[in-house]
């Protein structure tokens, strides 16, 4: 099971849909977290790393993206929205 998992409009897809599935390295407790948390997954089958460097997760200065496929760059930001939506429903 994937902690993340969310669609976005991916219109070179026959189903104009496309899929983020994202899991962090550690257990994310509000209370323990360790930075970085690196997360890994998929981008619509394509193979990704993010690493988050600071607990800023809203801003997409605190990320790398070590593994990321060139055609997605566009939705980095939207990602990292994702992302943060996901760590503050844990507070």
């Amino acid at each position: 099971m994937w902690e993340i998992n969310e669609t976005f409009d991916d219109y070179s897809h026959p189903t104009n849909k496309g899929w983020i599935y994202l899991n962090a390295d550690q257990e994310m407790n509000p209370y323990q977290i360790k930075y970085p948390i690196t997360w890994t997954g998929f981008v619509s089958n394509n193979k990704v790393i993010i690493i988050q460097n600071s607990q800023s997760s809203k801003f997409i200065e605190g990320y790398e993206f070590k593994v990321f496929p060139e055609k997605y760059s566009d939705i980095k930001n939207q990602i990292v929205s994702i992302i943060d939506k996901y760590l503050r429903v844990l507070d």
